[in-house]
């Protein structure tokens, strides 16, 4: 399943809640650029704000360790913030549905 059919069934479920949404732009003929070189998605919601990873359930592992890579590169304890989550959500296509782990 490609990255932008994920991205829109997430937000789907995000804008249901309430929240907006934002990603990069992605050029015609380039790469798209992540959020701090990590996340896919920003998604501003009443309880708060997320940065999401997409990814499907084969990569999960491999998407959890490149975020807390991140958060460890930049010295950020997730633990300190209350209005903030670091996502990451894996698109199961056999379920249809979604694995989210907030670190």
């Amino acid at each position: 399943m490609k990255e932008s059919e994920i991205r829109k069934k997430i937000i789907d479920r995000y804008e249901q809640a309430s929240c907006v949404c934002w990603y990069p732009a992605i050029p015609k003929y380039q790469m798209a650029q992540d959020i701090f070189s990590c996340f896919d998605l920003i998604c501003i919601c009443p309880s708060g704000t997320d940065l999401i990873q997409l990814t499907t359930t084969p990569n999960f592992a491999a998407r959890k360790r490149k975020v807390q890579r991140f958060l460890d590169a930049n010295g950020i304890d997730s633990r300190r913030f209350s209005e903030i989550r670091f996502v990451v959500a894996a698109y199961n296509t056999k379920k249809g549905d979604f694995k989210v782990e907030i670190l």
